[in-house]
């Protein structure tokens, strides 16, 4: 009969890892070793006494053993310890000599630990770092526009930027301990590694915190989903789906397979160049603004301005896009109309309204979209607005800021007297 278990310990609790395999001997339930799963059979209960050590010349991408850690278990099975498994750093001992001696010094311990959770928290930090400063290089240069009234997106940027701070200061908490664990070391101690007895309430505080990674993960996924359904978007969720079975499903066969660590980097590597893509996929599906097109005539989407609102105009309506955004942060309207005239000629108007309750935001927007007007002629009393630019290279482009809202306008062929202004503004409920 054999029995799995779910849990994840760090390296700076092998202690505690040896006490819950003691405690599962003790009710009758041997480690055998890792399969999907912390695997246990059936025995007779036992005080058995266990040993798990950090072992240096392991890897991370070792789900076995290998032959630096089956040799690193004859020398230790002369000194009374019997490898039962290992996998990454972690090898699992079980005494089988009442007098066995400990398989390294309190100081060599010590030094292994320390090696191995620096090592991983740097490799998460980077990671992490960079993952962060791409998004938000991202964010605050090019993508600004699209980005800043997306909910979905403002709240992966509030996530990232949290998950980021909490990865700082697990580092600094890992310092902390680093340098407690170092003076109990120097007073002639022998440090403990790992929680027991009064401190098991702060171990799940830390295991929370531990894996903010996958909190957050779950959270993000959440927030995906629910932006498909609101946007009617049920194809990206039935992709996600496929995805996290995927995943899932490789990760619980590796973990079952248990691959050598060369075959384990292989699969590493090809999911480094497969997972971003996904991910790039996923983002294009869900935060893509609302578009609403037309598919002929009658069939236009409404928007709140067409040419023969403003002018006299012959022809017919060739197409008209709408583009709409929404966040916590305000919001976004993009239309396009193009007319089709008699002459065969083509008369296009496209505007955009930004409105917002931040400055920050507006004032932002305003620099991206005037960074180019040198040797634009301010048209602000026509408007009537704080500030208003004409720029006619290659085409006559408006860019007026009102409190609260900028209008990016560009017509053709011509520009537009008093009245259209005045016909602009009140159809697009401007100030």
């Amino acid at each position: 009969m054999k029995k799995r278990v779910f849990r994840r310990f760090r390296y700076r609790s092998c202690d505690a890892m040896a006490c819950f395999l003691e405690e599962m001997a003790g009710k009758g339930w041997g480690f055998s070793g890792w399969r999907w799963g912390m695997v246990f059979e059936r025995e007779a209960p036992a005080a058995a006494c266990y040993d798990v050590e950090v072992f240096p010349k392991g890897s991370e991408m070792d789900l076995r053993p290998s032959e630096a850690a089956q040799e690193y278990a004859e020398y230790c099975r002369e000194a009374g310890w019997e490898l039962i498994d290992s996998r990454k750093k972690f090898c699992v001992f079980r005494r089988i000599k009442e007098d066995a001696v400990p398989i390294v010094t309190p100081a060599e311990r010590f030094q292994n630990v320390k090696s191995a959770e620096v090592r991983e928290y740097l490799t998460r930090f980077f990671s992490q770092f960079f993952l962060t400063a791409l998004l938000w290089g991202q964010f605050l240069t090019s993508s600004f526009l699209n980005w800043i009234f997306d909910d979905f997106m403002v709240f992966m940027m509030f996530v990232y930027l949290v998950a980021f701070i909490g990865t700082l200061a697990e580092g600094l908490a890992l310092l902390v301990w680093l340098r407690r664990m170092k003076g109990e070391l120097e007073n002639g101690g022998n440090p403990f590694y790992g929680c027991k007895g009064k401190c098991r309430k702060a171990k799940y505080r830390w295991d929370v915190f531990a894996e903010g990674q996958f909190i957050f993960l779950i959270v993000l996924t959440l927030a995906a989903v629910y932006q498909a359904v609101r946007n009617g978007r049920f194809v990206v969720i039935l992709v996600l789906a496929a995805a996290l079975l995927i995943i899932g499903g490789s990760s619980i066969l590796v973990s079952v397979l248990r691959p050598s660590r060369e075959e384990h980097w292989a699969i590493q590597l090809g999911s480094a160049f497969l997972f971003p893509i996904s991910v790039i996929i996923l983002c294009l599906a869900v935060i893509a603004p609302d578009e609403a097109r037309g598919a002929g005539s009658g069939g236009w989407p409404e928007v709140p301005l067409v040419q023969t609102d403003y002018k006299e105009i012959t022809g017919k309506i060739f197409d008209i896009r709408r583009e709409q955004g929404q966040s916590v942060m305000g919001s976004v309207n993009n239309s396009m109309v193009v007319y089709e005239t008699n002459a065969g000629d083509t008369d296009t108007i496209s505007y955009t309204v930004y409105t917002s309750n931040y400055d920050w935001v507006l004032d932002r927007i305003w620099g991206r979209q005037t960074r180019k007007a040198e040797g634009a002629e301010d048209v602000s009393a026509s408007w009537d607005a704080e500030i208003a630019l004409r720029s006619t290279s290659p085409v006559t482009t408006y860019t007026v800021r009102y409190p609260g809202q900028i209008l990016v306008m560009w017509v053709t062929p011509d520009a537009l007297d008093q009245t259209q202004i005045r016909t602009v503004r009140e159809k697009l409920a401007l100030p």
